[in-house]
């Protein structure tokens, strides 16, 4: 996929990889064909939760997530996760608060 898409326009190549669920496979092809990877974080489809051994792929959706303010898909991706020590309640807690902001209404995609 790496090789077919790198000659392609960016913005098509943002919308192939935006539907894709995340993953730390796919993290690396992101970080190769996309200069700034912003937009992919703001419109990209995200996983229903992560597993224990998904930790690093949690941290990283959640600031990912934080940046471009999409804090209801982070607290529901924390939420079905089964990732415990990798969170920590007060971070949860401003998720939360974050996402019940009007900054925030409207700019939730999945």
């Amino acid at each position: 996929m790496e090789t077919s898409l790198c000659h392609m326009e960016d913005e098509f190549t943002l919308e192939i990889l935006s539907k894709i669920p995340f993953s730390l496979q796919l993290l690396d092809v992101i970080n190769q064909l996309l200069d700034d990877d912003t937009a992919y974080w703001e419109k990209a489809v995200m996983p229903y939760g992560c597993y224990e051994d998904e930790a690093e792929a949690l941290k990283i959706i959640v600031e990912k997530l934080v940046a471009c303010k999409r804090y209801v898909t982070a607290v529901n991706i924390i939420g079905h996760s089964e990732c415990e020590a990798v969170i920590n309640a007060e971070c949860i807690y401003k998720l939360m608060k974050l996402a019940g902001t009007e900054e925030s209404i409207g700019g939730e995609n999945a």
